[in-house]
């Protein structure tokens, strides 16, 4: 993208400011209308577009637009989040055009876009992008190690061929940014030796981060135990009957190859031995039938142990079928569980609760000064409070707050770029929790 020479006369918009149409474009930007993309003055007028235009008329526009690249390079250094939303809309609606644009992107450039991302999206477009290391070792440990942890979550071959392409020392620091299940999850993928160094790497500069690390991997590798165990019992049994099956089969046929058989006409005896015994053995079918493996696999230290946030989880078990652990930490020590995930028709449910050596609710809660508040009941009698809010523009949000000892609050946020309105979008909200046994009143 051409640079602005300073010698030159100022441009259109500096002079006069930009002058907005009846519905809200640039005048000289009209939708339809042939503009000349390349000079910095209209570049700078899109730019300002795109910023001013709600979301989707920038989508809109943004959509029209052909050198994409250059423009968000421009729009990125004035507001970070709106190219972030674009990109993520564009993602949406044209993922083939999307992995064109990705690509044309410098993988620093690319990194800064995607931190402002959800991080389903961030890992996809790393790898639309093509280059997930470049990405990555361009940012700084602690946002390389936030986009390590987005990929791990989706895809931990890749993460683990990620961090072996760096130097021990450079894996240490992004080891130590990571989230400790995702970081933790990599480890054990990777090869012992490598791991434990890291470990000890990480050690002699953060010694919590390391036992909290440590901890985590002895987690995660009992896990992958247990799932590999159940896996070879499993095929243990499938074998066994397979192998009874075809017991039957020939012993059925040497019978029907025999001496001719008595009379049928001729009653005799029950034979013992031709009654059919019960099997002892489980049929193999039933494996199938094994509750899934809960979200949380232990109750960490300082959290309370009389209500658990993992039974929690499962009241909505008929709209999210998977969620992602992501703990929150404080001077290396977990002060927030937090668990998400999104429904098909968009909405996150969130859920997080407070460590016992922190004041609960103190932090994460929504501040907003016009936020409407007021009371909720729900399962098991239990109650507590509620805020109303916009969790982005035309956006609602709901939290809500449990009376008690349990420190669970849990969030409904409203999907992003609904064409519906910001009141039916909280209507929606209200009815996805009555749904679920919760009542709401101002």
């Amino acid at each position: 993208m051409p640079e602005a020479d300073d010698s030159a006369s100022p441009k259109p918009s500096q002079r006069t400011g930009p002058t907005f149409a009846s519905d809200g474009s640039i005048a000289g930007l009209a939708a339809g209308r042939d503009i000349n993309i390349g000079s910095p003055s209209s570049i700078n007028d899109l730019v300002l577009e795109l910023q001013h235009l709600s979301l989707n008329g920038a989508f809109q526009r943004f959509r029209k637009i052909d050198l994409k690249a250059g423009v968000l390079g421009d729009l990125l250094t004035k507001n970070p989040r709106r190219a972030s939303d674009l990109v993520g809309r564009l993602f949406k609606d044209d993922p083939v055009g999307t992995r064109q644009l990705i690509r044309q992107l410098d993988a620093a450039f690319a990194g800064k876009l995607m931190l402002f991302m959800r991080p389903a999206a961030r890992a996809d477009l790393m790898a639309f992008h093509g280059a997930p290391a470049r990405i990555i070792g361009s940012m700084s440990p602690r946002d390389g190690g936030a986009l390590l942890s987005d990929l791990a979550r989706g895809d931990l071959s890749s993460a683990t061929n990620v961090l072996g392409s760096f130097p021990i020392t450079h894996r240490t620091d992004y080891i130590g940014q990571m989230e400790p299940r995702q970081a933790a999850r990599v480890l054990v993928a990777s090869p012992a030796t490598e791991a434990a160094e890291i470990i000890e790497r990480l050690r002699s500069s953060d010694r919590n981060a390391a036992e909290i690390l440590s901890a985590e991997v002895q987690t995660v590798a009992e896990a992958a135990r247990r799932e590999d165990s159940l896996r070879l019992t499993a095929l243990v049994l499938k074998i066994v009957s397979v192998a009874l099956l075809l017991a039957c089969v020939f012993l059925l046929a040497t019978r029907g190859g025999g001496p001719a058989q008595p009379d049928s006409n001729v009653a005799g005896p029950p034979n013992p031995s031709s009654t059919t015994q019960p099997s002892t053995a489980p049929p193999a079918s039933n494996l199938g039938n094994r509750p899934a493996a809960s979200a949380v696999s232990a109750v960490p230290r300082d959290f309370p142990t009389d209500r658990l946030l993992r039974n929690e989880l499962l009241r909505w078990a008929d709209v999210c079928s998977q969620w992602l652990d992501e703990p929150e930490a404080r001077n290396n020590q977990v002060t927030r569980l937090i668990y998400s995930c999104q429904t098909e028709q968009g909405v996150w449910i969130v859920y997080t609760q407070y460590s016992l050596k922190v004041t609960p609710f103190s932090f994460g809660k929504p501040n907003q000064a016009d936020a409407i508040a007021g009371a909720w009941k729900g399962p098991d009698q239990r109650q507590g409070t509620y805020l109303l809010y916009a969790r982005d523009r035309g956006r609602p949000g709901i939290w809500l707050q449990e009376d008690g000892t349990s420190r669970i609050a849990f969030m409904l946020w409203a999907p992003e770029g609904s064409n519906l309105g910001e009141q039916q979008l909280a209507d929606s909200l209200r009815r996805l929790l009555e749904g679920h046994g919760y009542s709401l009143t101002s």
